[in-house]
Formats: C-alpha cells, structure tokens, sequence
C-alpha cells in the first residue's frame, strides 16, 4: 500500500477517530433465582445489577431464557393459528408471558412501571416495517416465508418442531427479548451511564401461561384451554456494556459536578375502561386518566372484549386477542349508508382544551391517518425504526395497511386508535402539562352498538410521555414526568 503511495506521489492520513468508545463487552448477569419451575403465573422475575458496570447500549442489550412449556398437547404457539393473511400482524412473541415490567434505582426512584405489558404489543405494528417486526416477533423463532413478501407463514405439523411461530412442548426452547421491547427507557439513542443502573432492580411479572400461550393439537389446531404450567430457566440480562476514553468520561463526570446530568426517555401509563354490555344508541362516555407529565407523545386505545382480562378460561384472554371487526362498533338497524363510517365519534380532552378542535372523528380512514401519525410522526423522536425499506408504507413505517385496517376483517390484535400530542397538523399540545387542574380525558360521543350476543368491550388505554431521570455528583438520582 505504501509503495503504491510513493509511485503516485500521494499522501494518505487515516481518519480521525471521532468515536467515543474505547471497548466494548457484551456481559451476562443471571437473574435470581435464574429458573422457575413449573409457574402458573404471577412470579416475579428480578434481577439487581451490580456495582461496577459500564455505560451501557440499552439497544443492543437483551434477556435470555429459555421456555418449555409442561403440556399433553404436543405444539403451542404465542399467535393465534389462524392460517390466513389476517393473523400475520399479531405482533405476538415471548413477550406475552410477561405482564407487567418495573424498574427502580438504587434509592428507590422508579424509572418505569408499566402494567398490561402485553396486552400492548399490536402498538409496535403500527411503528415498525415489516422487515423489523418479524424479527422483534419471533424473538427466538425461524420465519420460513418472510422473503416471499406475505408476511408470516404457518408450516404443517410435520415441519413444526422448530419453525415460526409453533414449537413443541416438554422441550426447552431458547428466546431472546430485546430490553428495548421491555420499555422504550432502553431505546433511548443515548448511552445509560452506569449510576442509573448500578444496584437497580429490574421486576417483571409473569402472565398466566394459559392467557399468553396457544395449545395446538397433533393437526396444529387450537385446544380448549386448560390451566398448565410453564418452567423458565438459564434467565439472565445480557447488556452491551462500553468503556469511554477518559477524556470523555471526564467531561461528563464534570457536567455531573456542575448541573447533573439528565436522561430523557418515554414510558407509559397503561389502564382500563369499561363499556357495559348494552345497546346503546348515541351514548356518551368521559373516560378520566389520571396522570402528571409534562409532555405527552400520544394517546392510544386498544378495544377488546371485557371477558379478555378476568378469567383465563375465558377464550378471548389471549394478550392478542382485539375487537377485529369494525361491525363491532356499527349500528346494525338502519343500515349505515356510508361504509366508512364509525357509527361513533371519539376526542381528547386537556383542561379546557379539545383535540382535534374542530370536528370530531368519526370516520374509519379519519381514525386510520391519526394513528399512523401519531405511531409514526415526523419526529422519530421515540427512536424507533424509520422504515428504511419503505416495504409497507411509503410515507412512514408501519405494517397494518389500510386495507387491513379498514376491513370487516380486521388483523387480530391490529385494531387501535391514537392520538398525537406532539407538534403535527392534527394536534398542537404545545408544551401543556397535565395535572390535577387540567386532566387528560377520553371521550366517546354518539356511540351506536346492537349488542347480537356480543360480550361487553372493555378499552385498554396506554399514554406515552416522556420521563427525565437525573444523576447528581453525590450519586442521588431523581425522576420527573
């Protein structure tokens, strides 16, 4: 190389290095106990983390476990076996079997407690391409059919035993969960300084295994669910871990000394409303949320039936599980003459402020562009894949399409609706914060429902705002919404 310089009379300098990383090490630490044995649900995982870490990649760090599911039935799966277009945007994975997640610092701060974790994985479909979200659904599993451009395929039994989604029973299987996928504190762009994390506590609780996992039959057909149990073990966070240059490590000790140094991350507040089994014809709701942030990125809703979070015997307790159809919420007698239409019109109240102000939603393809904004507004600012393929949405990453959302049919799980309170056309929040004076509200107006034996629905609302955790030089950590 250097002689080929010489002849050509040419000088080379190599780049200046204007990385901030020294080292870099991926480190397992095993939760404790790192195995449960035959769990029905409700236990609560926890790991501590030790003193002494690195800064660490929140994006590339991950829990390992591996799952055998303790059944008769000799397959199971974390998605519906649906065999058709519909079912592929479930966004079911591993992370069905956990229920809620928390994490708390060493002086017991929270950073984030989220309940319903599961029931809210068909958020990521609406954020992700589709390239992205096979590989976050699966955590673990082999997607044979993704190169044909369809989407998820579902084999037959003879080739079940290690394929995409189904996998047998009484055999330990191997899974990884992205901690980004636990909380988007994780998925900040920035590097956690290790203080944060330092003697922390990561909790995450158990969903009953017969709510978050699918029995299949020798002809990978749905079983009546019975209770069973599932056993975890070889548990263990494995977090990407880098050392800085000195240089670098001492600035930002000195920004510490000075003013502490903030980390900005979202989290959500995940509750529950109830609309009674009933007819209703141009009924009104006002569903309260109470909750104190300063900035609110959006507001999203999640219809299910209500059987779906009491018992899990219940069939449709699956986390997936969603209003799929749209009829759900029609006024079946008269006829609705415009087939786009919601037959019931939904806002957002802040104070004294409406949102949008001057109309509301009450139409299917109205309902459809605000929540693709609101999942994926021209921000990115939650840090989530932008779609570099552009294979499902041209303008934004998403993998339910209109067609699919606008269907009679809808994608199991798919169904939301969101609202975006960061600056955009639709909503202006404009830096107004929430508190006991100005209360954040859902409402639904002129809803119009014939019940024809359907259950009672129940909306699992979720708000994503942002949480600034700062570290200060005597090593006091404090969290503010």
């Amino acid at each position: 190389m250097n002689e080929l310089l010489e002849i050509n009379n040419l000088m080379y300098d190599k780049p200046v290095d204007i990385s901030a990383v020294a080292n870099s090490t991926m480190n397992t630490y095993n939760f404790a106990p790192n195995s449960y044995e035959n769990s029905t649900g409700s236990e609560i995982m926890q790991i501590q983390f030790n003193e002494g870490l690195d800064f660490v990649d929140g994006n590339n760090s991950y829990i390992r476990l591996k799952l055998r599911v303790n059944n008769v039935n000799p397959f199971f799966s974390f998605s519906q076996n649906l065999n058709y277009l519909n079912s592929i945007n479930s966004g079911a994975s591993v992370l069905n079997i956990i229920k809620s997640a928390e994490l708390v610092s060493k002086d017991g701060n929270t950073y984030f407690k989220e309940e319903l974790k599961n029931q809210l994985q068909c958020l990521r479909e609406y954020k992700l391409n589709e390239c992205r979200k096979n590989y976050l659904s699966m955590m673990g599993g082999i997607d044979q059919n993704s190169s044909y451009g369809v989407g998820i395929g579902y084999p037959t039994a003879a080739a079940a035993s290690g394929a995409y989604p189904i996998f047998k029973t009484n055999t330990e299987i191997t899974f990884i969960i992205p901690l980004q996928e636990i909380s988007p504190f994780f998925s900040s762009c920035s590097l956690i300084h290790p203080k944060f994390l330092e003697s922390a506590v990561l909790r995450l609780r158990l969903e009953q295994p017969e709510a978050a996992i699918r029995l299949l039959d020798v002809d990978i057909n749905d079983t009546t669910v019975q209770p069973f149990t599932i056993t975890i073990s070889n548990m263990a966070v494995i977090l990407s871990e880098k050392e800085l240059y000195k240089e670098v490590e001492d600035k930002i000790t000195q920004e510490i000394k000075l003013k502490g140094l903030n980390y900005a991350y979202y989290q959500s507040l995940n509750t529950i409303f109830d609309i009674p089994q009933q007819d209703y014809v141009n009924e009104s709701f006002v569903f309260p949320i109470s909750l104190s942030a300063a900035k609110i990125k959006y507001l999203a809703v999640k219809p299910v039936y209500k059987e779906s979070l009491t018992t899990a015997q219940q069939p449709y307790l699956y986390p997936m599980s969603s209003i799929i159809s749209w009829n759900d919420f029609s006024q079946f007698s008269p006829p609705s003459t415009d087939p786009n239409l919601a037959n019931f019109s939904m806002r957002i109240r802040l104070g004294n402020k409406i949102y949008p102000e001057n109309y509301q939603i009450n139409q299917i393809p109205d309902f459809y562009n605000l929540t693709t904004y609101a999942m994926n507004n021209i921000s990115f600012s939650s840090c989530d894949d932008i779609d570099v393929y552009k294979v499902k949405n041209k303008q934004a990453p998403c993998c339910v399409g209109g067609n699919l959302y606008n269907t009679s049919k809808n994608t199991t799980g798919g169904l939301i609706w969101a609202f975006n309170f960061e600056r955009s056309q639709a909503i202006s929040n404009s830096g107004l914060s929430t508190n006991q004076e100005r209360l954040l509200s859902l409402e639904i107006n002129n809803y119009n429902q014939v019940i024809l034996n359907k259950n009672p629905i129940s909306l699992i609302v979720s708000v994503q705002f942002m949480t600034v955790a700062t570290l200060f030089e005597n090593g006091e950590i404090t969290v503010n919404k």
